[in-house]
């Protein structure tokens, strides 16, 4: 299963191969919504680095600091929302508030596509950190007014897309509450 499909009898998001994005479109996902999975997945990630770290640090007697860790870090939190996306659709705090990545039209997600999605969505963040660096904090104010921006297109775009999602050609819907079947 991957790109986002959904296995037979899962909740449909509206965008399966073949047909319109129009025709079977799940509504978009609200701004706060959005920030509910997104605080669920940043919980989820930091959990994840302190179960790497932890280690290390006992290890190492606490002289875990560099390229190397940060390189780690970064890449397992890429890992964490890449794979997610590909392989189910969703992160688990997409799934807690019943969200889904689907692409425009309709056709399955690629790796390609969502490694370009996981970066425009950090790249305000990329850039404050390079802003803090090498313009101290007006740089950084600016850079984080420039994220604000990029992710608060929600608001005033029709089909409520972000940045990363405009750039990807992807887009978080939001799924039908699930309906209890009755035993008989």
């Amino acid at each position: 299963m991957r790109g986002g499909q959904r296995k037979r009898g899962a909740a449909p998001t509206g965008g399966s191969v073949g047909s319109t994005p129009a025709a079977d479109a799940a509504p978009p996902a609200g701004a706060l919504r959005r920030a509910g999975a997104m605080t669920y997945d940043a919980l989820l990630v930091v959990a994840l680095w302190l179960f790497t770290l932890f280690p290390m640090v006992a290890i190492t007697n606490g002289a875990v600091h560099g390229a190397a860790v940060q390189s780690l870090v970064f890449l397992e939190m890429y890992a964490f929302f890449v794979l997610f996306w590909l392989y189910r659709g969703q992160t688990l705090g997409m799934l807690a508030w019943r969200l889904a990545i689907e692409t425009d039209d309709g056709n399955p997600i690629t790796l390609l596509r969502l490694t370009l999605r996981f970066f425009a969505t950090l790249l305000p963040v990329l850039a404050a950190l390079a802003g803090w660096r090498l313009g101290g904090m007006p740089a950084v104010v600016l850079c984080l007014l420039a994220g604000v921006m990029a992710h608060g297109m929600i608001w005033v775009d029709p089909r409520r897309r972000s940045f990363a999602d405009r750039l990807s050609g992807t887009r978080i819907v939001q799924l039908p509450r699930a309906t209890s079947a009755s035993v008989e």
